[in-house]
Order: C-alpha cells, then structure tokens, then sequence
C-alpha cells in the first residue's frame, strides 16, 4: 500500500473510532435514574422521597448504613448480604443522593439527621448499629444529639 491510501485509512479509522466512542458516551448520558430500577423500597416523608434497602431478619439487632458524598445505597450491596446472615441491615440513600429525591431545602449533615430518623422511626427500626461512610460519618454524628429527643434508647449515649 501507498503511503497516502494508508493515511487515509488510519484517518478513516480514528473518525469511526471517535464516533463510537462518542456513540457510547452519549447512550449512557441517555441514562437516568428513572430508567435504572430502584433497588429499595421509598417512603416519603417531610416532602423528600426517601429511598432505602433492607436485608436480613427484622428481629435482628438493626444496622443502618449511611453512604459517602456521591454515593448510594448500591454502595453497601455486598455489606447487605453478608450483615443480613446476623443482623437486620438498612442502608439509605441520602436526600440529594441515589434514588432519594432532591427537593430545594437544607442539606446538611443535621437536615439529614433527621430524615434518616424519620425513615428509622417510620419503619420501626432500631439504633442498634449506625456505620456512616464519609459524609454519611458527618450524618451519623449529627443523628446523636437526636438520641434524647426521639424514643430511641441510644443507652451507650445517656
């Protein structure tokens, strides 16, 4: 082959390769969370659609995981299945976070104590364990001063 038809070719080559990455690219943009299948169950509660997950026997001791900023509930998939053997394990999506809705309001770590209480409270679960990742660590800090206040024992905590 002649130098010049081989350049064409490599240049016809790098076109399709970016148009299929391109081709990609855009088909996962085309992706929402409406589209992917909620993996939970939703409460709603204070105006926020609240998602979450639940594993393992409801007379179990309880676990409530609570994500980092940026992730979700898909984030604690395998720690569901392996907790849900000896505990009652939840893990919930944060307001502004995975499948939870993100309703203008207060977000802060406080804000989000709160509604992961509520969600707690609404399902009649206990506060036997609460593992916050990241921002969920900040969240999970902020729910304790809530320990008094709601009907929670929170012994370790009085």
């Amino acid at each position: 082959m002649k130098p010049m038809p081989l350049l064409i070719v490599a240049i016809i080559a790098l076109i399709a390769g970016i148009l299929s990455l391109r081709w990609l690219a855009k088909s996962r943009e085309d992706t929402t969370w409406a589209d992917a299948p909620r993996p939970g169950k939703v409460v709603t509660l204070d105006g926020v659609s609240l998602h979450y997950v639940e594993a393992g026997n409801r007379n179990n001791p309880a676990i409530v995981m609570i994500h980092g900023f940026g992730g979700h509930t898909f984030s604690y998939r395998y720690q569901l299945k392996d907790l849900s053997r000896d505990f009652y394990a939840v893990a919930i999506d944060l307001k502004g976070f995975g499948w939870t809705g993100r309703p203008p309001g207060d977000y802060s770590p406080a804000a989000q104590a709160r509604l992961v209480w509520r969600v707690l409270d609404a399902r009649k679960v206990g506060d036997d364990a609460v593992v916050g990742h990241s921002w969920g660590a900040s969240v999970a800090l902020a729910m304790a001063p809530f320990c008094v206040a709601i009907s929670h024992s929170c012994s370790s905590l009085k």
